[in-house]
């Protein structure tokens, strides 16, 4: 059976010059303005620009990571996150 393991675990997906990350969270907030209106349309560009902010102080790919440790998310071809022991 041919495996293939990714070279970096946390390097995320780009979309044009944007991590996949920053694109699901655009998405996530203009959802959230589109839906409420008014005053809620700051939170299309406050949003991201927050997220960003916070973002520069973890390394790549953390939102995939916290989701994982969350139990929202699973790597394919890892173990789960509760496995203590994993035989090859």
């Amino acid at each position: 059976m041919d495996i293939r393991v990714p070279v970096y675990l946390s390097k995320p997906t780009r979309v044009l010059f944007f991590d996949s990350d920053d694109v699901c969270i655009f998405v996530l907030f203009l959802c959230i303005g589109l839906t409420f209106g008014g005053w809620m349309y700051i939170s299309t560009i406050m949003g991201p620009l927050v997220y960003y902010k916070v973002k520069q102080h973890y390394p790549a790919g953390f939102l995939n990571h916290m989701m994982y440790f969350a139990g929202l998310k699973d790597f394919s071809g890892y173990p789960g996150f509760f496995h203590r022991h994993f035989c090859e």
